[in-house]
């Protein structure tokens, strides 16, 4: 009985770190989605909001990746997905034209930083996000920066991952966005803690790991099992799926960009194109 159990808790153990993020084959590939959005009590119509721009900054992103292949670095693709699911997010909430063209409110989003962290065990994602309402003609009345975390161990996916990040980064800017095109009342009574977001890099960075570990040793987890002595071999096994294969302190502070966002340059640029 002992030696029938042995093989499978090395199955078991097997399956959870085959279950880390890209062990299994993912790629850290972003969806396009729609979320629900708490809508203030009095809205004049989401037609009034448009999102007018999206954007990353030079050298936005970055990967560590702890003895893993280096999927899921933030890209093009992923822009466009938030940007895409920022605009389905709106759409539902559309109602007849309540304001004149001029008085239209034009969504702005860059992400300045976007910084991935992922292992054969687990991984977290920081994102800096800055963000900003601005009138059709481009005079800004709305800014603000804000950290988009989150973290998953074992079981998921570094798409997936990202995705949840993303949910978070739409549900903030979404909410806000509602609010200020509903009126000062609305705007002044807008949530300002969303889940998974904050305006502070350390309480963002505050439920992040500081390393992430990859288990594993192909030899040793290639070892044959000896036709006498079969426990030998399965526990040899069991050591080289559990020994650890690299180790790396993720730098979350690199998420925080050295300078201020320069609005007005970026508005002058967007509101400036034929």
């Amino acid at each position: 009985m002992a030696q029938r159990q042995q093989p499978v808790a090395l199955t078991a153990l097997m399956l959870l770190v085959c279950a880390g993020l890209p062990a299994c084959g993912t790629t850290g590939d972003t969806s396009r989605f729609a979320l629900p959005l708490e809508v203030p009590q009095t809205p004049q119509g989401i037609d009034a909001v448009r999102v007018a721009s999206a954007a990353m900054d030079e050298n936005a992103a970055y990967l560590n990746a702890v003895n893993v292949r280096p999927w899921g670095k933030f890209g093009p693709n992923d822009l466009s997905n938030i940007e895409d699911s920022l605009r389905d997010t709106l759409a539902p909430y559309a109602t007849a034209p309540s304001r004149a063209a001029e008085s239209r409110l034009d969504i702005h989003l860059v992400i300045r930083r976007y910084v991935v962290g992922v292992s054969n065990t687990g991984g977290a994602v920081l994102a800096c996000v800055a963000w900003a309402a601005t009138f059709a003609q481009g005079t800004l009345i709305f800014q603000e920066q804000f950290y988009a975390a989150d973290t998953v161990y074992l079981i998921g996916t570094i798409g997936l991952l990202k995705d949840a990040v993303h949910k978070a980064i739409v549900r903030r800017i979404g909410t806000t966005a509602l609010a200020l095109a509903s009126g000062p009342a609305a705007a002044e009574q807008r949530p300002t803690t969303l889940d998974n977001t904050s305006t502070s890099l350390e309480e963002a960075t505050s439920r992040l790991p500081r390393a992430l570990v990859s288990l594993g040793n192909p030899g040793l987890m290639a070892f044959p099992s000896t036709p006498m002595i079969p426990a030998v071999g399965n526990v040899v096994k069991i050591v080289g799926a559990t020994s650890v294969s690299g180790v790396s302190r993720i730098q979350w502070e690199m998420a925080n960009p050295s300078e201020k966002f320069d609005w007005g340059g970026y508005l002058q640029k967007v509101y400036s194109r034929p």
